[in-house]
């Protein structure tokens, strides 16, 4: 890694596989990237809060000098298992005042200033985010305009979100749990025979979405019915592989009880999102796809303006 101008802060997206870490000037710009180890890596390690500390430094040591840089964190580094554990805002909550309840993490290194975001959190059902509440907030400050109305907002992933906006507050969500289903599925039951091979078939994922949309009940007796085909007929892995992940999308765009015409923004890493805006054009509904990494920096920066206002405040 080489050594660059001194930031004037540290974005950090750390999730369960990988840490992301963004050196930030004074006027906004990523002077440089860096990348570590997720929570998973961390989560079991002796001496916890050292370990999470040496690999934020190993990412991002040669960006430090003299005084301490404020370092801002998202994700499952705010979890039970993470860094330090956040909390969570109940809702409905205000993505505006995020930066004024970020954890503060005790740190060694005097180079560092290091603070967590919350995560939000529902009771009616039970549901939980932590991450996903920044990229929101990202959305939220680069579409000021559409706040008055906003859509209806997905970001797909290991597990699906879907939020409803009031305003800049977050009114209500909910999980699926769609992406861990479709590993899962897809390396560990009997239909991982069905997937071995590359390709995805087109028609037979636009077939799935709508079969499972119009009957998620019958869900776990069309997934078996992939293996059934791939035994009798031989069917391809391409075809296979794209049944399931329609099925299982299809499945949750009927829970996500889309009105007609309803708009619909994709936020998410950008082939993921593509894939579910296949999903919701074959079902009549537009959508916008917002890159993932950009709303998590869009976020940070709304978030760690909040935080410096609130400490100018206080001194």
């Amino acid at each position: 890694m080489n050594a660059i101008a001194r930031p004037d802060w540290i974005a950090v997206d750390w999730g369960t596989t990988h840490m992301r870490a963004y050196a930030i000037g004074g006027d906004g710009a990523v002077l440089a990237r860096a990348e570590g180890p997720g929570m998973g890596a961390l989560a079991d390690t002796e001496r916890k809060s050292e370990a999470y500390e040496a690999a934020l430094l190993d990412a991002c040591s040669d960006w430090l000098s003299g005084s301490a840089v404020p370092v801002v964190m998202c994700g499952m580094v705010g979890s039970r298992q993470g860094w330090a554990e956040a909390g969570y805002l109940p809702l409905p909550a205000s993505l505006d005042t995020l930066g004024d309840e970020v954890t503060q993490v005790p740190v060694r290194d005097g180079r560092l200033l290091a603070y967590i975001v919350p995560g939000l959190s529902q009771n009616d059902p039970y549901d939980v985010m932590r991450g996903e509440e920044t990229q929101l907030a990202g959305w939220v400050h680069a579409h000021d305009h559409e706040t008055a109305s906003p859509p209806r907002i997905c970001m797909p992933g290991t597990h699906s979100k879907w939020v409803h906006l009031d305003g800049r507050r977050v009114r209500h969500f909910s999980t699926a749990m769609t992406g861990e289903l479709f590993d899962l599925i897809g390396h560990h039951s009997i239909l991982a025979h069905s997937l071995v091979g590359d390709g995805f078939d087109a028609e037979a994922f636009g077939d799935a979405v709508r079969s499972a949309h119009e009957r998620p009940a019958c869900l776990t007796e069309a997934l078996f019915s992939i293996r059934a085909e791939g035994l009798l007929i031989g069917a391809d892995p391409a075809r296979a592989r794209a049944r399931l992940s329609g099925l299982l999308i299809g499945a949750e765009l009927a829970g996500a009880r889309l009105e007609s015409g309803e708009r619909v923004v994709l936020i998410g890493a950008p082939r993921l999102c593509a894939r579910y805006a296949q999903a919701l054009s074959i079902l009549g509904h537009d959508a916008v796809i917002a890159d993932g990494e950009a709303m998590v920096l869009a976020g940070l920066t709304a978030i760690h303006a909040q935080l410096t206002a609130q400490r100018e405040t206080v001194s």
